[in-house]
């Protein structure tokens, strides 16, 4: 029963992911061309200072409340006290989140857009999911995440037409966050039941939400800082608008090489540690991180070489700079491998969160200084440069410490195969790029030339992940076979 469920929930988030992934992919290219590179770039920069607010408003909150609720799960009355009190807390930092954000839009120059994406705000207030997780509802999560992605695509091609319309594109994806946290109360009373007020005191859990916030802290300082330096800096929507759908891109191919494999390796490890199977958690991080290096480095090569083809063909005119972002931010696909398999496998399951955050902020306090350093010079691609050498120290960080879990040794071991048939991969590229077409069809042939010779290296080459997937392959084959035969 228990591993059913596992099974059912694995594949729940499976599908979670891939709609985070497509939905991109389905809508990006026509924003590109409908609201232009300022319109993206002026979302982008007010976005990321909305983020700052969000990140008060739930305190750390989201993932301290999943594991109380987890942990008292067997108990209505105890989970139904957890909820109010972790939501009476959440309350009290939103209102005062909101009450700072009415401060900003008083002095915001695009006023409108700042008012429109208060309903973030409202949106994290009303934002129960960390009970569902806690619960592990996750079918609930899911379908309520397949109704705000549909609902957003739908809406965006049907209201969003011109450039005059980011205001209503700011409604959209602020409105569809908060009407798909609002349905998440709509089965609450089949979970939690109403508790006396007088029982309640949400400052029992402050102490602990604060150490959970401070990874959201260094995670979110890091992530979104670039794109408000670059906005305060320079002033241009254009450099702010090009990164963002520079680093729109690395994201989904970042969700694709390690997002999913370390959701699912992740829970597997703590399960380890907590038995006591050290062994077989370096044996499970070694095979994964190979997995994931080999599509993280066939992403690197192929996004670097096929940019200047996919850039025109994906945003449309005026998104020329993406192309030198993609260059120099490809790296950094690889790079982020070896953090997220050593934090996802080792350092949260051995319960070093702390430490992790420490390896964050140091990060962002790199970042922060090269940002001010290299985005008056290079603008926009200076705060990629930045980012690749913040996550080199983060990365280093993370490898030294792992108490032997991983060593820059085995992870030069895994690669060097990999950047030969990325090597290999390029130069095949080259060669057939200016034999084919400059249109969609063309874009995938060049891609798909690109991934065959990547895939026929690695094979020549025996590589260990490539040989691991042809192993797997063949069993499942050789199962099947045994299945038809058995049912014949």
């Amino acid at each position: 029963m228990a591993r059913n469920r596992l099974r059912t929930n694995f594949i729940l988030n499976t599908v979670s992911q891939v709609l985070r992934i497509i939905t991109p992919f389905v809508t990006t290219p026509y924003i590109s061309r409908v609201l232009g590179v300022d319109n993206v770039g002026i979302f982008s920069y007010s976005y990321s200072v909305q983020s700052y607010f969000c990140l008060f408003a739930v305190l750390g909150t989201a993932a301290y409340g999943t594991r109380e609720i987890a942990r008292n799960r067997d108990s209505r009355e105890k989970v139904s006290l957890a909820f109010w009190e972790i939501e009476a807390l959440r309350a009290v930092t939103a209102l005062v989140a909101l009450a700072g954000w009415a401060v900003v839009i008083g002095i915001a120059d695009n006023r409108v857009i700042y008012i429109l994406l208060s309903t973030y705000l409202v949106a994290s207030l009303l934002d129960i999911s960390w009970l569902y997780m806690g619960l592990e509802m996750f079918p609930f999560i899911v379908a309520r995440t397949i109704l705000v992605r549909i609902l957003e695509v739908v809406s965006i091609f049907v209201f969003v037409k011109g450039p005059n319309d980011l205001p209503i594109y700011c409604a959209i994806m602020g409105g569809g966050t908060l009407i798909g946290n609002i349905t998440l109360w709509l089965n609450l009373h089949k979970c939690v039941d109403r508790v006396k007020r007088s029982l309640i005191n949400p400052w029992r859990h402050l102490k602990e939400t604060l150490v959970y916030f401070l990874p959201s802290v260094a995670t979110t300082i890091y992530t979104v800082l670039d794109k408000t330096l670059i906005g305060a800096i320079t002033a241009s929507d254009y450099e702010n608008g090009i990164y963002e759908q520079a680093t729109k891109v690395v994201e989904i191919a970042k969700a694709i090489a390690f997002v999913s494999l370390n959701t699912v390796m992740g829970p597997r490890s703590s399960y380890l540690y907590q038995s006591g199977q050290f062994d077989k958690i370096k044996a499970n991080l070694k095979l994964s991180t190979d997995i994931m290096l080999t599509i993280g480095f066939g992403f690197a090569f192929g996004i670097a070489v096929v940019s200047d083809r996919f850039v025109p063909t994906f945003f449309g005119a005026g998104y020329d700079g993406v192309i030198l972002l993609l260059k120099l931010l490809s790296p950094i696909i690889v790079i982020i491998t070896v953090s997220s398999a050593l934090g996802d496998q080792y350092y949260n399951p051995a319960g070093l969160r702390l430490k992790t955050s420490m390896y964050l902020l140091v990060g962002a306090g790199v970042n922060l200084v090269l940002n001010l350093l290299l985005i008056p010079a290079l603008y926009s691609a200076g705060a990629v440069i930045a980012s690749v050498i913040a996550e080199i120290v983060i990365s280093s960080l993370y490898l030294i410490h792992c108490d032997g879990y991983m060593s820059l040794k085995t992870l030069l071991r895994l690669s060097w195969k990999k950047v030969i048939a990325g090597g290999v991969m390029v130069a095949a590229v080259l060669v057939a790029d200016p034999r084919i077409p400059s249109n969609v069809p063309g874009l995938i042939a060049v891609v798909a030339v690109g991934g065959c010779v990547y895939l026929a290296v690695l094979l020549a080459l025996r590589d260990s992940a490539m040989l691991y997937a042809v192993k797997e392959f063949t069993k499942r084959l050789h199962r099947g076979g045994k299945k038809t035969q058995s049912q014949e």
